[in-house]
């Protein structure tokens, strides 16, 4: 009895690897083309690319009877990358004319927090739609700084179960600092004017974390996230400055190492275990030669990046020198966010 012919994947039918495509990605798609001319037909399938494309982009429209979807797929990943696209999602928000005008915006996964006023709102993005999910109205005047902390490094920590939830802490120009996390909250006073700043990161104290705010009263306060400091938060208070705090961000290389910028535009370098107090904690000073306030601050390893009037200028910590300048002629920077990397800067400016 003769042995059964032999069957390569070559012998299968089109619609067979067009579906057995369906368990694989892009790149293994793209390999599989690679091997032989009837694997390359089926890899090429519109029906391959299709649903690659919308595995990819599940909210993108696809043009009816559209043919030709690898270079669709092709074209709409060059433009992301590059950062081409517009409106990639669109989750739609309407605000109440009657209230204030959004002064602080930040993303955490399918979320958006949202400042106005006095008031810090939750949405869950849910396209086409977004909805408020959260809304606190804790502070007595409007919120200047917002930012996101893991809850398992706050006093409101409970349990494991919580592991995965963020706490918000807001300051204002009611002169205190607020910690929530659903119906939970904590109070912190101490500043003697309005907190303008709170730094982008926890610093690290041994076992326990650390929050820094900055305020009008040209001070650098640090307060307890130990459960053990409830009735006394307030660790330290550091002077230096001459002007109200604009940011305070926690040095990369060194997670006890806290800096500061104040509307002078002058940077300090505090180092926060130090058993000292006062303007002795301070371990570096530099000043930005600038036609302007600082506009935003971010520290990447141990360099420190500072956008003000039409510059990004990154200072090396160690040595407080100024390590590059990246000028943008005759545009002045609106609005500036620096990814913790040392090759990407993002900035607004105002010709749009």
């Amino acid at each position: 009895m003769s042995a059964p012919p032999v069957r390569t994947l070559a012998d299968l039918d089109g619609d067979v690897l067009a579906h057995c495509a369906g368990y694989l990605g892009a790149r293994d798609v793209a390999s599989l083309a690679m091997a032989c001319r009837p694997l390359r037909a089926a890899a090429y399938g519109d029906a391959v690319w299709y649903r690659l494309f919308r595995d990819q982009w599940p909210f993108e429209e696809v043009p009816c009877g559209a043919l030709g979807l690898r270079e669709l797929y092709k074209r709409r990943h060059t433009e992301v990358c590059q950062m081409k696209f517009d409106d990639p999602l669109s989750a739609i928000y309407h605000l109440n004319p009657a209230e204030a005008t959004p002064s602080h915006l930040m993303l955490d996964r399918n979320s958006i927090w949202v400042c106005q006023g006095l008031v810090a709102k939750k949405l869950s993005v849910d396209w086409p739609d977004a909805e408020v999910v959260e809304t606190h109205r804790n502070h007595g005047a409007r919120i200047t700084c917002m930012r996101l902390f893991s809850l398992s490094d706050t006093p409101l920590f409970r349990n494991d179960t919580q592991k995965n939830e963020k706490a918000l802490v807001t300051s204002s120009t009611d002169r205190t600092i607020r910690l929530c996390w659903k119906s939970h909250s904590r109070c912190y006073k101490g500043h003697l004017a309005p907190v303008t700043a709170l730094a982008d990161k926890l610093l690290v104290d041994g076992e326990s974390k650390v929050l820094a705010s900055g305020g009008e009263d040209c001070t650098v306060r640090l307060w307890s996230m130990s459960t053990r400091a409830k009735n006394r938060p307030l660790i330290a208070t550091f002077h230096g400055h001459e002007k109200a705090l604009s940011f305070l961000s926690v040095a990369r290389h060194k997670s006890s190492l806290l800096v500061s910028s104040s509307k002078d535009s002058k940077v300090k370098v505090w180092d926060t275990v130090a058993p000292s107090s006062g303007s002795s904690s301070c371990v570096g000073s530099t000043h930005i030669n600038s036609s302007g306030p600082p506009i935003a601050m971010k520290c990447h390893e141990s360099l420190c990046y500072m956008a003000t009037g039409s510059e990004v200028t990154a200072i090396d910590l160690r040595t407080m020198k100024k390590a590059s300048v990246l000028a943008l002629d005759d545009h002045r920077i609106l609005s500036c966010e620096m990814l913790p990397s040392e090759w990407l800067i993002c900035t607004g400016t105002k010709d749009k």
